[in-house]
């Protein structure tokens, strides 16, 4: 897909299940969000194309689009969210590296993208959707991918260090571990992991040597259900996350 009236690739929107895209359409430059279950497509109120967009996200069911960095018309920094359904935009006091919701959407988990530089830890941020005011405070190892639990309270992220990866889960408040460590399945790379309402931690990886320069072998584990198989499928490896 090409940015409004250029030649450029624009960025599409995804929910973390995959249920929802997003995308700007070309006749108007209008962001729209598509069921991708229905077909139903629907126009985000007051949401523009901004030539300097680089990439952005659905929250779990398309509610909300993130768009973790950008510039207001000042050029200043700016990192927002649009609620999807009324259009109305929310701000942060500073720009984000991430956001990430929880499943139900009521929590939304920022990372300062000031913090990012010291590739150690990160302050993190979590608000109310529903109010918009901060909840909790707290700092995160900077590493990716991670995921925010119901509640608003737990991340589960990938730890790369010691040489075997194993996701972990934090108490986001005080730091301390949250559950029982779960260690990543030999010669599979992270690429993404997400909760849901029901309490599942899903696991997204590339299986590494089923992997060559024009395919990618990709698999869905259960990562709280013992690292069980979901699905495993190939596709081009011009397909990005």
């Amino acid at each position: 897909m090409a940015q409004p009236n250029t030649s450029a690739p624009s960025p599409v929107g995804q929910s973390p299940h995959g249920s929802t895209v997003a995308y700007y359409r070309l006749r108007d430059d209008a962001l729209v969000v598509r069921d991708v279950t229905t077909g139903k497509v629907r126009v985000v109120p007051g949401e523009k194309w901004l030539p300097d967009l680089r990439r952005f996200s659905l929250s779990p069911g398309g509610r909300f689009a993130a768009f973790p960095y950008g510039w207001n018309g000042a050029r200043e920094p700016l990192s927002r969210v649009v609620d999807t359904v009324t259009g109305q935009v929310h701000t942060f006091p500073f720009t984000a590296m991430h956001i990430l919701f929880s499943p139900d959407n009521r929590h939304v988990l920022v990372y300062p993208s000031s913090d990012f530089a010291s590739r150690t830890r990160a302050s993190v941020v979590v608000y109310s959707t529903e109010t918009w005011t901060e909840v909790r405070r707290g700092t995160s190892p900077v590493s990716m991918p991670a995921a925010l639990r119901m509640g608003g309270a737990t991340l589960a992220w990938v730890d790369p260090s010691g040489g075997t990866p194993y996701i972990r889960l934090r108490d986001i408040a005080t730091g301390a571990p949250a559950g029982t460590a779960m260690k990543m399945p030999a010669g599979e790379r992270p690429i993404a992991l997400t909760w849901d309402r029901a309490d599942h931690l899903d696991l997204l990886t590339e299986v590494v040597h089923k992997t060559d320069k024009r395919f990618a072998t990709y698999r869905i584990r259960r990562a709280n259900g013992g690292m069980r198989v979901i699905d495993t499928y190939t596709h081009s490896k011009r397909t990005t996350f």
